[in-house]
Formats: structure tokens, C-alpha cells, sequence
């Protein structure tokens, strides 16, 4: 047996709807795992999710394509599909 522990940051971007603006809803935590070998491998047996810190920003709401990189999309225009990670 063995413990692991991460920590991660999540960005939440709401859209605007109705009067109200959109928003940046920022959430760090950790993820708190205890592992077990199975067949020579380390598996994650349980997690605990612990909330740290969250916050809301006012965010500017756009349309536009990004200035550079690739913008995601939630369907199957991404470009994990084109990959096949999905």
C-alpha cells in the first residue's frame, strides 16, 4: 500500500446569460489517493477529493478564435478525435 497526493487548479468559464456577465470560476484542490499494487501495477483503491480554495473573476466573453494554439470544442470537431485519444 501507498498514498499519493496532487494538486490541481480547475477554470470554470460561464457564458453571459441574461444580466448577468460571465464569469472565471477558479477551484484548487487535491486529489488524495491510496494505492495498491495489482498484477505489478500501482492502481489508485480510493480518492478523496479536498476543496482548497475557490474564487469567481468577472471574465470578458468572446467569440473570437484564440490569438494562438487551438481552441477546444466539445464535440467532435476536437482535435482528439482527429488523434484518437477519444
Amino acid at each position: 500500500m501507498a498514498y499519493a497526493e496532487h494538486y490541481a487548479r480547475a477554470f470554470h468559464r460561464t457564458r453571459p446569460n441574461g444580466d448577468k456577465p460571465a464569469t472565471d470560476y477558479v477551484v484548487n484542490v487535491r486529489y488524495i489517493d491510496r494505492m495498491e499494487r495489482r498484477n505489478g501495477e500501482w492502481r489508485i483503491a480510493d480518492r478523496i477529493l479536498a476543496f482548497e480554495t475557490e474564487r469567481t473573476d468577472p471574465a470578458e466573453w468572446t467569440t473570437e478564435p484564440p490569438k494562438f494554439g487551438y481552441r477546444s470544442h466539445r464535440n467532435k470537431d476536437d482535435l482528439s478525435y482527429k488523434y484518437g485519444v477519444v
